[in-house]
C-alpha cells in the first residue's frame, strides 16, 4: 500500500506543476489515472478498512471508512442461520389419533419409553395419567426405539390455529398418534372426520408439558 501511496504523491506533484507544452500528455495522464485509481486503491485498502485515518507527508489525508458491505454481509449471514436453525426444528408431519393413548391407568410398561436409562417409568412415572400433559401424549417417529434419549421430550402441534403441546412417549414409522381427546382439541373435535392431519411440528421445551 505505501508503493501505490508514493505513486499517488508523484503524480500529486506532477498535477501541481504548470502543464507546459513540454509534459501536456503527462499531466493530461496524471489526471485520469488518479481519477480513476484513486477510488479504488481507497476503497478496497485493508488500511482503510482497519484504520479511521492516515497521511503520507501531509500530501494524501484518508478520510474515515466504514465498511458497510461486511457489516451487512455478516448480518445477512447470521439470518440466514437463524432461519436455517428455525426449518431444522420445525417441520411439518402427519398427526393422526389412537385411542390406545386415551386410556389412563394404560402402563408406561407398555410403550417404548418405559424403563432404562432415558425410560419415564426410571423417572417415577408409572401409568399414561400419572404424565402432567395427559392426554396429550403419544407416539413420535423422532423417539426411534426403547430408551430414546427423545422420551418424554415435547411437542407443539398446530393445526388450523390450534395448537396443543404433546408428551412424546412411543415411537411411530411416521409423524405422530396421539390421544383422541388430544386429537380433537388440536381440529376442534373433529378428530374422527378428518382421521390424519398435516400439522406443524416443533419441539419445545419439556416444561410446556409439565416436566
Amino acid at each position: 500500500m505505501l508503493y501505490y501511496r508514493l505513486t499517488l504523491y508523484k503524480l500529486r506533484r506532477n498535477m501541481q506543476m504548470a502543464p507546459t507544452t513540454r509534459f501536456p500528455q503527462t499531466y493530461r495522464f496524471s489526471s485520469v489515472f488518479l481519477g480513476l485509481i484513486w477510488p479504488l486503491l481507497h476503497r478496497f485498502s485493508p488500511e482503510c478498512l482497519k484504520h479511521k485515518s492516515s497521511k503520507v507527508k501531509g500530501v494524501f489525508s484518508f478520510p474515515t471508512h466504514q465498511p458497510t458491505h461486511h457489516v451487512l454481509l455478516m448480518k445477512l449471514t447470521s439470518a440466514i442461520i437463524s432461519v436455517a436453525a428455525l426449518f431444522s426444528v420445525a417441520s411439518a408431519d402427519n398427526v393422526r389419533f389412537n385411542t390406545f393413548y386415551d386410556n389412563p391407568q394404560t402402563s408406561l410398561n407398555n410403550v417404548a419409553c418405559s424403563n432404562g436409562r432415558n425410560g419415564l417409568v426410571t423417572k417415577g412415572f408409572t401409568t399414561f395419567n400419572s404424565l402432567p400433559s395427559f392426554p396429550n401424549i403419544g407416539a413420535a417417529k423422532a423417539v426411534g426405539a426403547w430408551n430414546s434419549t427423545l422420551c418424554g421430550s415435547c411437542w407443539e402441534l398446530t393445526f388450523g390455529g390450534n395448537s396443543i403441546y404433546v408428551t412424546a412417549i412411543d415411537t411411530v414409522g411416521d409423524g405422530f398418534d396421539i390421544s383422541l381427546e388430544a386429537m380433537n382439541t388440536l381440529t376442534n373435535g373433529r378428530a374422527q372426520q378428518l382421521d390424519v392431519v398435516n400439522a406443524q411440528a416443533t419441539q419445545v421445551d419439556q416444561s410446556f408439558c409439565g416436566l
